[in-house]
């Protein structure tokens, strides 16, 4: 499934932005891993994206506030908006 392009014309742009994105940079953690630690919780709502070379989740909470988090996943940029 080949993924639409960014519509520019649709993107409202406040500069300064309000929110500090979330840089989740290129360090992650397995799930599995996240959970044995306790790090995440079993019922904690996590926001999940899928792309072709990977899969990362975020929690819900702190998206909640930062609204935009961006990093690299398998070194592929990602940027997502919540």
């Amino acid at each position: 499934m080949e993924t639409p392009a960014f519509n520019f014309e649709r993107a409202i742009q406040i500069n300064p932005s309000p929110f500090k994105a979330f840089d989740a940079g290129e360090e992650h953690q397995s799930l599995t891993i996240a959970l044995k630690n306790e790090d995440v919780h079993p019922d904690q709502p996590l926001i999940v994206i899928e792309r072709e070379n990977g899969v990362i989740a975020f929690d819900r909470q702190e998206m909640s506030y930062h609204h935009v988090a961006q990093g690299e996943l398998n070194g592929q940029p990602y940027m997502v908006a919540f």
